[in-house]
């Protein structure tokens, strides 16, 4: 696919600008020995990828490949337009934050801190089937007690914060 004009490159970048990520979690490049018009890679995610293509004996078939797609890992469909295709890089980024939302973090502190969480309550409670001692229930009321305190501590700061952030815009 030939080379793109100036206007069409900027009109990537300004979408990709808009976006939530920014300009700087993308890695753009216009390949010239390809099909393909423009490559867009999301860094942090290297298998989010969005290509923008034509079929070597038609201009008039330009095709946007994206992963993630609508529903499906990749999504290949064939546009109208070039502005067609750029259209569609906003809802790209959209779905890319929809799948890191989702995403279940592979982290290996996670595991150590939920295996020892674990070992922890397996030797603070000898039998989880047994009702709380008069003891516990006292421990239990105590640490809600002051949790609730520093819940109303807390409240009682925003609101404080509130009131102040409300004179310093009465006095501008």
């Amino acid at each position: 696919m030939p080379r793109l004009r100036a206007s069409s490159i900027a009109q990537i970048f300004n979408a990709l600008e808009c976006s939530s990520f920014g300009l700087t979690s993308f890695d753009v490049k216009f390949p010239h020995d390809k099909n393909e018009a423009a490559i867009i890679t999301f860094l942090p995610r290297p298998k989010f990828c969005f290509r923008i293509g034509a079929s070597r004996d038609s201009y008039e078939h330009i095709y946007i490949r994206v992963s993630p797609g609508e529903f499906k890992s990749e999504d290949f469909q064939t546009m109208s337009s070039f502005e067609a295709c750029v259209a569609q890089i906003l809802p790209w980024i959209h779905r890319i934050s929809e799948d890191l939302r989702v995403a279940l973090p592979d982290l290996p502190e996670l595991a150590r801190f939920r295996e020892s969480l674990e070992a922890h309550i397996k030797d603070t409670v000898p039998d989880e089937d047994q009702p709380f001692s008069a003891d516990e229930i006292g421990e239990i009321d105590s640490k809600l007690s002051s949790l609730e305190q520093r819940l109303k501590e807390l409240e009682e700061r925003h609101v404080l914060a509130e009131q102040e952030l409300a004179e310093l815009r009465g006095a501008v």
